[in-house]
C-alpha cells in the first residue's frame, strides 16, 4: 500500500511539474511572438530640426489620425543637414527647418508655427516651449509623388483646412 501512495504521489508531482512547465513555457514564447510579429513601417515621416516645431507637427497629426484612422507616422529630429539629406534619399517625406535653409530640387513654404503645448503619457508631461513667440520655418517637400495623406499634412501645416 505505501508503494502504491509513494507512485500515486510521484506522479502527482510529476503531472503537475509538466503543466507548470508548459505553462511557463508559453509565457516565455509570448514576448518572442510579439517580436516575431511584422513590423509596419510608418507611412508618413517627418524630420525637424528645431524641438519647438514639435507640438504644432504632432496637433496637425493628431488632426490627420481623427480623420484617418490607423495611420502611422514617425517624427525624426535632427540637424539641418543630415535632414536634407535624408530628404533627398527618400527617407522623410516632410521637413521643417528653419527659414533660411536653401536645398536644391525641393518644394517649400515658409510658414509661421505658433506656441503650443503638446501632452505626452495620457497628459501626465506636458511640453511646452519656454519662448512664446511664433517661430517662422521652412516646410520641404519632394517634387516627386506625393500621397494624399502627405499633401493633407502639408496643407494642415500651412492653415488650410
Amino acid at each position: 500500500m505505501e508503494a502504491l501512495v509513494l507512485v500515486g504521489g510521484f506522479a502527482a508531482v510529476f503531472v503537475f511539474g509538466y503543466f507548470l512547465m508548459s505553462k511557463l513555457d508559453d509565457w516565455l514564447a509570448e514576448p518572442r511572438s510579439r517580436e516575431d510579429r511584422p513590423r509596419t513601417e510608418p507611412q508618413l515621416r517627418i524630420a525637424a530640426s528645431q524641438l519647438d516645431s514639435v507640438p504644432a507637427i504632432s496637433a496637425a497629426l493628431k488632426e490627420l489620425g481623427r480623420q484617418r484612422p490607423g495611420l502611422r507616422c514617425a517624427l525624426i529630429l535632427g540637424e539641418e543637414q543630415e535632414i536634407a539629406g535624408a530628404l533627398a534619399r527618400g527617407s522623410v517625406d516632410l521637413a521643417l527647418v528653419s527659414d533660411h535653409t536653401a536645398i536644391q530640387s525641393v518644394q517649400y513654404r515658409d510658414i509661421t508655427l505658433y506656441p503650443q503645448a503638446v501632452k505626452l503619457s495620457d497628459g501626465a508631461v506636458e511640453v511646452s516651449a519656454l519662448v512664446q513667440g511664433s517661430v517662422r520655418q521652412r516646410l520641404l517637400w519632394h517634387n516627386g509623388e506625393i500621397r494624399p495623406d502627405t499633401l493633407e499634412l502639408i496643407r494642415r501645416l500651412c492653415g488650410q483646412p
